[in-house]
């Protein structure tokens, strides 16, 4: 959970996959299908497939929910809340308004003012445990919670290890994720998983995905090396998604299974959390778009790498998001000009 980070998160050289590692096997997994309510099944397929029914709003509705929300913070222990309210602090209203509204915890959690509570209270001080210096400077490009090496990785789109597809057909973000990329050669584990959050704010921006969801691809072709599936920074972002950001995943598909996968699947479905599994697909044939396609993630949404047409360019979507970012935050006065920018420290 969010609260063992530091059991794991910030340290040295570790083994990226461990044989003694906690896993769930098939017969587990059968087990937990087998036991699905009828009801259960319907809202996996219904996630998988984008016919999920959004939650209609109402102003009376989300004022009442918003005030059973700051009851349910208050009820929270000092400690599990207490960088959350450093956040309402230290943060600008209008980072706050953008990235941490009650609203948006309130969409992930479909209303349960208990459980968005302990979601942002988690997501403050997860956020705090990543970014560390940063934690309190908004998500955007320039002057905020990204160094430059991890402003450079998303531009370098060569690279094509991690960025933001367009929506699919159900308009879902979509994130992809490429397992061949020996990506911590050039970003520290700790930067990857700042960039993933980044880009899922970026998609939040959109506030129809706050009720649709997201979507998340994995290419594992020609992932031959075991050092290619890093079990702890896997384990910290699923983390976040299960615990901590206010997204709801619906479905997760991973695409050219090498043999290696056999080793490693039963702990990254531990990983993955129950909900996570059940919305875990795999598709092995040729071509794989025909397989994506049924989920709603066709041609033009899926990268060339995958047979599809889009292709990533990292320089045009940050000039993008520059120009966005720019108009959203231009009411945000307190970001502070470079040279007062706190340094993060890096472990490479």
């Amino acid at each position: 959970i969010c609260k063992g980070w530091k059991k794991f998160a910030f340290v040295g050289k570790m083994t990226a996959f461990s044989f003694t590692a906690p896993c769930i096997t098939e017969e587990q997994e059968q087990k937990e299908r087998d036991e699905l309510s009828e009801e259960e099944r319907k809202a996996i397929e219904a996630d998988l497939f984008g016919t999920h029914q959004n939650l209609v709003e109402s102003p009376e509705m989300v004022e009442e929910a918003v005030a059973q929300f700051h009851q349910a913070v208050d009820n929270l222990p000092m400690d599990d809340k207490a960088v959350y309210l450093e956040s309402l602090e230290k943060c600008s209203p209008r980072t706050i308004e953008i990235e941490s509204s009650p609203v948006r915890f309130l969409r992930a959690v479909d209303y349960n003012p208990e459980l968005a509570a302990k979601r942002i209270a988690l997501y403050w001080s997860t956020r705090k445990e990543i970014f560390q210096d940063r934690a309190f400077l908004p998500m955007r490009l320039e002057g905020g919670c990204l160094n430059e090496d991890e402003v450079q990785f998303i531009s370098e789109s060569w690279r094509n290890a991690l960025f933001l597809l367009p929506h699919d057909a159900h308009g879902r973000a979509v994130m992809y994720k490429d397992k061949r990329r020996n990506i911590f050669s050039s970003v520290s584990r700790e930067g990857f998983l700042r960039v993933y959050w980044y880009l899922v704010h970026v998609a939040l921006t959109d506030e129809s995905v706050q009720f649709r969801g997201f979507v998340m691809i994995n290419n594992a072709h020609l992932a031959t090396s075991l050092k290619q599936f890093d079990r702890v920074y896997m384990r910290m972002q699923y983390n976040s998604v299960r615990n901590c950001l206010p997204i709801k995943v619906r479905g997760i598909h991973t695409c050219h299974v090498p043999s290696l996968m056999a080793f490693f699947f039963p702990v990254l479905k531990f990983i993955m959390g129950r909900d996570g599994r059940l919305r875990h697909r795999v598709h092995s044939e040729t071509p794989i778009i025909t397989s994506l396609e049924q989920y709603g993630l066709h041609k033009e949404v899926v990268p060339t790498l995958l047979s599809g047409n889009y292709k990533y360019d990292g320089p045009t979507f940050l000039t993008r998001r520059r120009k966005i970012e720019a108009e959203l935050y231009k009411l945000d006065e307190t970001v502070p000009p470079p040279e007062q920018q706190p340094e993060q420290p890096e472990t490479k």
